[in-house]
């Protein structure tokens, strides 16, 4: 729906899907009777490049498997491979961020050796002057949901916005780690055994009670 040239989101967000009226997306499916996807020949292709002349339609599982570019923000605009930009490199001023010379020779978050730069399969962080693959910062946005930003630099929006223009999908969702069961658990854990070479409770080493005798005596040798 987002990708659809001919559909409009022309209701409220809590409206039809996310804003997509029926009527509108019944029109756009009956379009899509007549166009034929340039990969696979099949039906319903009504996603299409928006390169200068191009009549390229697909379907966007077709897109993304022949190196379209899709953006993730503003009008969810698409390119073919023929018409997809590259990211613009230029130099990184007014930071103090080691990043701006880290060598291009590798990506910043897994330090494997990276193949031509500004080329589809990497990406470049306007932030920090950081190089990436692009299947690296893939998984980060995936796992990272809300939470996703540069890894090199920390910056947030700058990084944001130049991923999603270039084709990075950062789904709106909590972080893997902060959806998994008790993933902090071990910040709440204790020391619970009383370690000093004399220890004078009736209960042995291991009574962990709190604000009693022994409590205040076990504080004391720590401190």
């Amino acid at each position: 729906l987002l990708f659809s040239s001919a559909l409009d989101q022309n209701g409220e967000e809590e409206e039809g899907i996310k804003g997509f009226m029926p009527a509108d997306i019944l029109r756009e499916w009956r379009r899509g009777q007549r166009l034929k996807c340039v990969y696979c020949q099949k039906k319903y292709a009504t996603v299409g490049c928006v390169g200068k002349s191009c009549r390229k339609t697909y379907h966007v599982s077709c897109g993304i498997a022949n190196d379209c570019l899709l953006q993730f923000c503003g009008t969810f605009t698409t390119y073919c491979r023929d018409h997809r930009p590259l990211q613009k490199v230029h130099t990184v001023v007014g930071t103090t961020s080691p990043a701006k010379h880290r060598s291009a020779d590798c990506c910043g978050i897994c330090l494997d050796e990276l193949e031509e730069v500004a080329s589809i399969s990497v990406l470049w962080s306007p932030c920090c002057g950081g190089w990436f693959h692009r299947k690296c910062v893939e998984n980060l946005a995936d796992a990272s949901g809300y939470f996703f930003k540069c890894p090199l630099c920390k910056n947030k929006d700058e990084f944001e916005n130049e991923m999603k223009l270039f084709g990075v999908f950062v789904p709106d969702q909590d972080a893997a780690w902060e959806t998994q069961p008790n993933a902090f658990e071990e910040l709440l854990e204790r020391h619970g055994t009383f370690d000093a070479d004399e220890c004078i409770c009736p209960e042995g080493r291991d009574k962990d009670e709190d604000y009693t005798e022994f409590y205040k005596h076990v504080a004391r040798d720590f401190e």
